[in-house]
């Protein structure tokens, strides 16, 4: 349980740092827009793949 603990405060604190970069370079709406973009292929891509089999 301690290691899976420690590796979501290692996954949420890499996330604020690429979040708080990210923002240097594209307005926060933006980036948003983007991760949730990411997000959604990379659901879809899971979804199609799984009903395929």
């Amino acid at each position: 349980m301690g290691w899976a603990l420690a590796l979501i405060y290692l996954v949420w604190g890499m996330n604020w740092v690429v979040m708080k970069t990210a923002n240097l370079y594209f307005p926060s709406t933006q980036f948003v827009a983007y991760r949730f973009a990411v997000g959604a292929a990379s659901r879809l891509r899971h979804g199609l793949r799984a009903a395929w089999r």
